[in-house]
């Protein structure tokens, strides 16, 4: 599947309380505690998304359900045979697992 990174951040950014209080429009829109988060994989007006279902509380105290709705597009087989998995240098590192005391 593929999916806007952007909008994906979004939304999970909308379930941390201090991701809102820090947002501009923290001011304009209320901001809440999110208690729950649920995802599910949907399908919304013949369109595939990542739904993400928020439950808290409200500054006020009222409960507050938010949803964002992630669409995301399901790939072919023969586009996921395309993907290929990057190539990444060697690390410079090399941690040695502790042998037995």
């Amino acid at each position: 599947m593929a999916l806007s990174t952007e909008a994906l951040l979004s939304a999970l950014r909308s379930s941390s309380s201090s991701a809102a209080s820090a947002s501009a429009a923290a001011s304009i829109l209320p901001t809440y505690d999110a208690e729950e988060l649920v995802m599910k994989l949907a399908k919304k007006n013949d369109q595939a998304v990542l739904s993400f279902e928020m439950f808290g509380v409200s500054r006020t105290g009222r409960k507050v359900r938010v949803t964002h709705d992630v669409r995301i597009d399901v790939m072919r087989p023969a586009e996921v045979d395309k993907l290929r998995e990057p190539l990444c240098p060697e690390p410079d590192v090399r941690i040695d697992a502790c042998k037995g005391a």
